[in-house]
């Protein structure tokens, strides 16, 4: 694109980029001038194979180089950066899945489940499952998957060694973020599968009587906690607060929450949001939450009619 661009359009864009401060803006721009996601050009510097022969960026690398989004040090901008590298990198799953699998706490559970309700005997196939998680992290050198792997084994050992929140790798690189991501995600996993193995039985009738996380999050949304949360100065940090609040990645949040919001403005919103709704109400009156209860209840007879009107 920037080929067409004469050398005073440049000079102004090199301009107005350095006078902008905030990390979520500097990637709003390269969205709105260069009409690409910056992960294109960090995927490009990547060296990847899938990705370095992006013409765009080889035809004039130096000019794109000064919209690098730098560092400062500040870990607020750590943060930020990282989490924006992180979120962007889902956009591009499948292609970057081809060098490196993105790993999340809730999709190692959720393919988990998916075999441990089949079993019969469920202690032996968590023994199994543990071992195997061993035998990947004593062998990390010789699976071609786990690229990065210093990174990875970083982001495990604080993950299950230490169990502390998740704290931000000050890397700019794409697959040292995402490995030291599926590093802890893994430490993670293997805390949970060694939490459930003393008692397999009782994790399977928590399961059964737990509420979804659409549920969870429609329970918060009528109680006003996202009201609050706007008003917060950056977004990154609402969508923080909830993936902590429900035990999700704010990845995994902010895609749900989306997805019911779409739904809730639909003439036709779906079976399974009704349901969910439906179930919370039932929620609010059993602790007597009136307002609440009647708001959703407005909100249900309102589905009812559209339905019955668009069919």
């Amino acid at each position: 694109m920037n080929s067409k661009l004469t050398s005073v359009r440049k000079n102004k864009l090199i301009k107005d980029f350095g006078k902008i401060t905030s990390i979520e803006e500097k990637f709003s721009f390269w969205k709105k001038e260069f009409q690409t996601n910056y992960i294109e050009y960090l995927l490009f510097c990547s060296e990847s194979s899938y990705f370095s022969n992006n013409l765009k960026f080889k035809k004039d690398l130096n000019f794109y180089k000064k919209f690098e989004i730098k560092i400062d040090g500040q870990e607020e901008n750590i943060s930020i950066i990282s989490d924006k590298i992180y979120e962007s990198c889902f956009e591009y799953d499948n292609l970057i899945n081809q060098e490196m699998p993105i790993l999340t706490l809730e999709k190692l559970i959720k393919d988990f489940e998916f075999e441990f309700f089949g079993i019969t005997n469920k202690k032996p196939f968590l023994e199994m499952k543990i071992n195997e998680l061993k035998s990947i992290i004593s062998n990390l050198e010789k699976i071609k998957l786990f690229r990065c792997s210093e990174f990875f084994t970083m982001g495990y050992k604080i993950s299950y060694y230490e169990n502390t929140f998740y704290q931000i790798l000050s890397q700019v690189d794409v697959f040292k973020n995402i490995s030291h991501r599926n590093g802890y995600a893994i430490g993670q996993y293997h805390l949970f599968l060694e939490d459930i193995i003393s008692d397999p039985s009782t994790y399977s009738n928590k399961v059964s009587k737990r509420l979804r996380i659409e549920q969870q999050l429609l329970i918060l949304y009528y109680l006003g906690v996202f009201e609050k949360l706007s008003k917060l100065k950056y977004k990154y940090t609402q969508e923080e607060f909830l993936a902590l609040l429900v035990g999700k990645t704010y990845q995994n949040v902010k895609t749900i929450f989306s997805a019911i919001q779409l739904h809730r403005d639909s003439r036709r919103p779906s079976d399974d949001l009704i349901n969910d709704l439906s179930i919370v109400k039932s929620l609010f009156d059993t602790v007597n939450f009136k307002a609440e209860s009647e708001e959703i209840e407005k909100t249900l007879i309102k589905y009812t009619h559209d339905k019955k009107s668009s069919s």
